[in-house]
């Protein structure tokens, strides 16, 4: 299972979680649902970076959906 979890700045510089998924896997239809979800709960507000593991599952939904966006992989995950 793999748990998604989404964090961001408020207005006031606090760093809040947003919201948060688990997944039974980790394919490209499953991401594409949860931002899906995600976009719609935010009124369309989109995030202008994402951070992430470089799973290609996410890689594959975030193209459409989000394709103006800075998506960048942690460092941990890159070593």
């Amino acid at each position: 299972m793999a748990l998604c979890i989404f964090v961001g700045v408020d207005n006031q510089n606090y760093t809040r979680i947003f919201a948060q998924a688990l997944l039974s896997d980790e394919i490209s239809a499953s991401y594409t649902w949860v931002l899906e979800q995600l976009l719609e709960a935010n009124n369309g507000i989109t995030p202008t970076i994402i951070i992430s593991d470089a799973d290609t599952g996410l890689d594959v939904a975030l193209k459409p959906l989000l394709p103006y966006i800075k998506h960048i992989y942690c460092i941990f995950h890159i070593r």
